[in-house]
């Protein structure tokens, strides 16, 4: 499967492209225009407030998704029955995508947040009430978050809950 992206100049440029069902406008106001390109053929059109971190995808061949952060927005789109499953308006600001080594658990680090995902649905969330500044997982298990006031936590992937991480 050949996954691209492109970089339109302005909205008007990519609703010329995109037809209406297939476009998502976050917000009230957008600086970034792109549309996904699925095997040569444009799939879905996207406008959002730019805020420095640039778009990530993540594709799991084994479930047939297509994982996307953005903006405040994150979505998981089913490529199989070409549609959106997931269409997410985060809290704060998203940083990056990060996952288990099998795919399955999926975690979207936010600016103030933290969502994980298994299999395409949310599993758990929670809110940190300083900005986050470091992040990763230990063994596939669990995921570790630091903060800007000092404080560092290590939740269960399965569960959400605070555990005990021996690296």
């Amino acid at each position: 499967m050949d996954i691209k992206i492109k970089e339109f100049e302005s909205l008007y440029y990519l609703k010329e492209c995109v037809c209406e069902k297939n476009l998502i406008v976050c917000g009230d106001m957008q600086s970034h225009f792109f549309a996904i390109y699925l095997d040569g053929k444009i799939m879905l059109g996207i406008a959002y407030y730019h805020y420095g971190i640039d778009p990530q995808l993540l594709y799991s061949k084994d479930d047939g998704f297509l994982y996307l952060g953005f903006g405040m927005n994150f979505l998981g789109i089913d490529l199989y029955k070409e549609r959106v499953v997931i269409n997410k308006k985060l809290q704060s600001v998203f940083y990056e995508i990060v996952h288990d080594s099998t795919r399955k658990y999926i975690c979207i680090v936010c600016e103030l947040d933290l969502y994980c995902y298994f299999l395409g649905k949310i599993k758990w969330s929670m809110g940190f009430r300083d900005i986050v500044t470091k992040y990763w997982l230990v063994n596939d298990k669990s995921i570790c978050v630091l903060c800007d006031d000092g404080l560092d936590y290590a939740f269960s992937l399965e569960s959400g809950k605070l555990v005990e991480v021996n690296e």
